[in-house]
């Protein structure tokens, strides 16, 4: 009988053992400079054709805000092809997911004095993530953005 105590204590520090070293892990990668995301990582449990919600916005996400993040993705296309400023960064080259999703788009601000030229290839920015939900009207366009971007090469 005392074996099911102990083999029940041995499984539950192997877990909490697991649970501190992904902890560590996560602390050490925020330590000195941003944190490295992908779109998946903001990404929202959002069908088709249904509304944002604030609620939806996950945990990881709303621990982002305000901190710096480094993201890649492609520059939606723009009038310009040099001096650019402000653009959009899409999750994919061509948006095949309609506008119905906002969290596949992040509105970019990049910092003063600075500038990039419109690409086709993927970009990989760095920049102070903010929870900010962008609307046309009704309609929800984004609902992140990136300020102080710079662009890294």
């Amino acid at each position: 009988m005392k074996t099911i105590p102990t083999a029940f204590g041995l499984v539950l520090c192997l877990l909490l053992s697991i649970a501190t070293a992904a902890r560590a892990d996560d602390d050490t990668k925020n330590k000195g400079g941003p944190t490295d995301i992908s779109f998946d990582d903001i990404k929202l449990d959002l069908e088709t054709g249904e509304k944002f919600r604030k609620d939806l916005i996950s945990k990881k996400a709303k621990g982002l805000d305000g901190k710096p993040i480094v993201i890649r993705g492609y520059m939606s296309p723009s009038f310009k092809a040099d001096g650019i400023t402000e653009f959009v960064l899409m999750r994919n080259g061509r948006c095949k997911f309609g506008v119905d999703a906002a969290h596949h788009f992040v509105r970019v601000h990049i910092k003063e004095g600075h500038s990039i030229s419109y690409t086709l290839r993927p970009v990989t920015i760095v920049g102070s993530f903010k929870i900010k939900q962008f609307k046309v009207g009704k309609k929800t366009w984004a609902i992140y953005e990136l300020n102080d971007v710079s662009i890294k090469k």
